[in-house]
């Protein structure tokens, strides 16, 4: 509920039945945005929202998919993964489609794949903490590759492409994360050293941006145009 004690007006409380993408314009209809201005007397055009309304529009019919593409997967330890479905949402959105989705629980994808991939478009694989489901998720992103379908992998999910890629690649048998396995002999990816200390994962670990060397002369240094370059280190783990 939104109130202006001065101007004593009330804004009804919203009922959103989609998403937030639905706020902006019930405050907008409700006049809250108007209000606003007047209380700070500041004198602006009328809002144009009519590509968020597209947007809006474009979210809602998310059964709308490409046809004869399959949809997109999902691997994790938890059904809850709204946060992770937005990206989704925001990357249709953006091509004027609709979203497929298929939740896919990690853990049973542990000893093989078998047929569960065979009809999607792409698979995108979140992040989380611990080892329960990692194997699977590991399992997802060779798939992905050796299939050449777009992958996408959010903080962990590019976690257990590196350790997939170190395996199945360069030949590094026991190639893990210390996370995993923290005697591994073999680590592509290492807790921070000032991170070793931490319990509770999250929030709680160093964000931000992080300057991340690139060793002259490898694909990474010809993609990005530099041997430096700033990286995301909200999860708190390095590359090794």
């Amino acid at each position: 509920m939104f109130c202006s004690v001065a101007e004593k007006a009330v804004i009804e409380e919203l009922d959103v039945e989609h998403t937030i993408y639905e706020v902006p314009l019930t405050l907008n209809a409700e006049g809250l945005d108007q209000l606003v201005c007047d209380l700070l007397h500041l004198e602006t055009a009328e809002p144009n929202l009519k590509d968020w309304r597209k947007f809006r529009r474009t979210c809602r019919q998310s059964k709308q998919t490409r046809q004869n593409r399959g949809g997109r997967q999902i691997y994790g330890r938890a059904r809850r993964l709204q946060e992770h479905l937005r990206v989704t949402d925001h990357a249709a959105a953006s091509e004027d489609c609709g979203i497929d989705l298929k939740l896919v629980d990690a853990e049973s994808l542990a000893d093989g794949v078998d047929d569960q991939l065979e009809d999607v478009a792409g698979v995108l694989v979140p992040g989380g903490f611990g080892v329960r489901g990692a194997e699977g998720k590991i399992n997802a992103a060779r798939y992905a590759r050796e299939h050449r379908i777009p992958y996408l992998g959010l903080c962990l999910g590019m976690q257990v492409a590196t350790i997939e890629f170190a395996r199945n690649v360069c030949g590094i048998k026991d190639a893990n994360s210390t996370e995993f396995d923290k005697n591994n002999p073999d680590p592509v990816i290492s807790l921070l050293e000032e991170q070793r200390g931490v319990r509770n994962k999250g929030a709680s670990m160093r964000l931000g941006t992080w300057p991340t060397k690139i060793a002259p002369g490898t694909l990474a240094e010809k993609i990005y145009g530099n041997t430096e370059v700033l990286s995301d280190t909200a999860t708190g783990t390095s590359l090794t």
